[in-house]
């Protein structure tokens, strides 16, 4: 999905220069209020001196929003051009795919990725493993998630305009549920309309704890 480009050599930049794009640009890239809300949450949740890894970093806008609010932010991707334009920004980067991560070195305070779960779930079983991938990462078991929910009761996998591309909606509420059948507490769910291609969506922002 992000290899496909209609100006420059990925989708990254694409949404880097402003130009159209396959994929509409991320939230978080698109809107300031979005990024200003979501660095009061995690505020809340950090300590000045506590690490945040983000997962699916993107072009790191939002993060490069963070660091400048003094929030001690690591940008995480799979995409070499992603860390690519995240390091630009002055960002430290580590590669990181969540869903093969095994419990290692790495620990930060609070994990934060938006508008990533959909990119990562296959179907409604992916989470037995995702789940305590994020939560051997996370020292204080503080997660900030977000993800676009289905249009209506059911999950829905469509990506608009890239047919052979799956992403997984869920209805509002599935995530922070299932998360619970793995030994997350729900701490925080907030449901924002936003619009994408003229159309309403609606984008679920959750905060998890494992230290219920």
């Amino acid at each position: 999905m992000y290899n496909t480009s209609t100006h420059g050599k990925t989708l990254y930049d694409d949404w880097l220069n402003l130009c159209d794009s396959v994929i509409p640009p991320p939230l978080s890239v698109r809107s300031n209020s979005y990024r200003r809300w979501l660095s009061k949450v995690i505020s809340v949740l950090a300590d000045k001196n506590d690490k945040v890894l983000s997962i699916g970093s993107g072009i790191g806008a939002a993060e490069k929003y963070f660091k400048e609010k003094s929030i001690n932010i690591t940008a995480s991707d799979i995409h070499p051009r992603s860390l690519e334009i995240c390091r630009s920004k002055g960002l430290e980067t580590i590669s990181l795919d969540i869903r093969s991560y095994n419990s290692g070195d790495l620990h930060y305070d609070v994990i934060y990725a938006d508008g990533v779960l959909g990119h990562i779930w296959e179907d409604e079983n992916s989470g037995s493993k995702i789940w305590e991938n994020l939560k051997s990462l996370s020292r204080s078991g503080f997660l900030l998630l977000s993800n676009d929910i289905s249009d209506d009761e059911n999950i829905n996998l469509t990506v608009t305009g890239m047919p052979d591309e799956r992403f997984f909606r869920p209805p509002g509420g599935w995530f922070s549920n299932d998360a619970e059948k793995h030994g997350l507490k729900l701490i925080f769910s907030r449901l924002l309309a936003y619009k994408r291609r003229g159309k309403k969506r609606y984008r679920e922002v959750i905060v998890l704890s494992a230290n219920s």
